[in-house]
């Protein structure tokens, strides 16, 4: 048993610091990396498996906080946070973030599973593009179609246990904001859906995990405390690697491995 506990912990600090770094060198989130390793790591522990990926994409989002507000602060020094657009954008991310949450409560793990593998396919396909060559030909969105958008987004992120930079940031670029800009204000977007959903998620799960140890609602806070630090430390080294790494390469190594975690996740979805 404790060989056990050892190879688990040094899975989640590999997890981790795998997580900081890539969100640091390619302005994404961890949840990519941490929702799929917190769900295996949960499963090995046999947490009760109607809950299992609400955990993981709970305590995923919970430590993502963190790191977004440390990205987000680093951005607003440089001055490069569009708060025009954020406001015009927030209110339909955090609305799409009440909704998600709502959702995720309602459905089984299994659900939440298949959504998130078929979400991560989508998600490896948009990896291979470059946002930075997007055409912003779009003259003037209107602010339904914004509101629209962004509560998908914000839904889907929350569903997810992701940020959302990947979908924020190419739909910002077709809204004429320059890509420094768009990743610069992904980062604030990103803490208005970490922040409001792990509050609906300890509301949410409140008084149905009392038989797991270490939960606040649907969050693992032994496993959140071992995270923050790690994702928080590493994130500043993938940032100065940027300017060392090929990352338009990396970006589409990343979008391999993206589509083998769906696949994986997708067809443990069917035989569970």
């Amino acid at each position: 048993m404790e060989n056990e506990l050892i190879i688990l912990t040094l899975s989640l600090i590999a997890a981790a610091t795998t997580a900081g770094f890539l969100a640091g060198l390619l302005g994404i989130g961890g949840g990519i990396i941490l929702v799929p390793a917190l769900y295996t790591i949960f499963s090995y522990l046999q947490y009760p498996q109607d809950y299992i990926m609400h955990i993981a994409i709970a305590t995923t989002l919970a430590a993502t906080i963190f790191t977004t507000l440390s990205s987000a602060y680093a951005h607003y020094k440089h001055n490069a946070i569009d708060y025009k657009f954020f406001k015009l954008f927030a209110p339909a991310i955090i609305t799409g973030v009440i909704v998600g949450t709502l959702i995720a409560d309602m459905v089984t793990s299994n659900i939440l599973l298949r959504f998130f593998g078929i979400m991560l396919l989508i998600l490896a396909f948009l990896m291979f593009i470059d946002p930075s060559k997007l055409s912003n030909k779009i003259r003037k969105t209107p602010k339904i179609i914004h509101f629209v958008v962004g509560s998908i987004i914000g839904c889907c992120s929350t569903l997810m246990g992701i940020g959302g930079a990947t979908f924020n940031v190419p739909y910002m670029v077709l809204n004429k904001l320059c890509i420094r800009n768009a990743i610069a204000t992904a980062s604030l977007f990103s803490l208005c859906v970490a922040f409001p959903a792990t509050i609906g998620f300890i509301i949410a799960g409140y008084d149905k995990l009392d038989e797991i140890p270490y939960t606040i609602g649907y969050i693992n806070w032994l496993c959140w405390l071992l995270i923050v630090p790690i994702t928080v430390f590493i994130a500043p080294f993938g940032a100065k690697a940027t300017h060392i790494i090929n990352v338009k390469l990396l970006r589409k190594i990343f979008a391999v491995v993206m589509l083998i975690i769906s696949i994986k996740m997708l067809y443990s979805s069917f035989i569970t």
